[in-house]
């Protein structure tokens, strides 16, 4: 068979005179476009507004199955427009929907804009974790049992250096000890 041939249009119209909502909410999550287009054909006019009502509430309250809502509201748009906008008072009810509709539109493109901000703020951020992670640091300092034996033999050799180039006239201004200048100028 083909999905034009089949209609959900019986099931939709005692789903709506039940108001059983659980029950046109598994109805409504129908994707083949072809069932969704037969199916809002043989609908009539207030059938159509009355599931066209229903699924601009959901589109309200469900941001997530918006694309599917949307369908159907287009083909019943498509099928019954005439019959909606010969009735003023049908379309004034629909009026809530028209202006949520209407903020969706005008933030689409802000929300597009974060939305692309910070996909590349998480991206950066998974990239340097990842060098972060597989990159090998040295550390700066690396203790090996002993070596405190050998800094303390180091520091004496060079508290012996410093007494020899005190004793001794190097001649290098670099050597001058300013600390002891200044004690001296002081008169300890």
């Amino acid at each position: 068979l083909e999905g034009s041939q089949l209609s959900l249009a019986p099931m939709l119209r005692q789903h709506l005179r039940s108001k059983d909502s659980s029950a046109l909410d598994k109805s409504l999550v129908l994707k083949d476009r072809a069932v969704m287009d037969t199916s809002a054909a043989e609908l009539s006019g207030v059938e159509a507004f009355d599931l066209l009502h229903e699924c601009a509430k959901r589109v309200m309250e469900s941001p997530a199955q918006t694309a599917v809502y949307c369908a159907w509201i287009q083909r019943i748009v498509l099928h019954h427009g005439t019959f909606l906008r010969s009735h003023p008072t049908l379309a004034d009810s629909l009026r809530q929907f028209y202006e949520s509709a209407q903020y969706r539109c005008t933030t689409y493109r802000h929300m597009r804009r974060m939305h692309g901000r910070i996909r590349h703020l998480l991206v950066s951020g998974k990239k340097i974790m990842d060098s972060e992670s597989t990159e090998i640091t040295k550390p700066l300092l690396e203790y090996v049992e002993g070596d405190e034996d050998f800094d303390d033999a180091d520091d004496e050799e060079e508290k012996e250096n410093d007494d020899e180039d005190d004793d001794g006239d190097s001649g290098d201004d670099e050597d001058i000890d300013f600390d002891d200048a200044f004690d001296d100028m002081s008169g300890d």
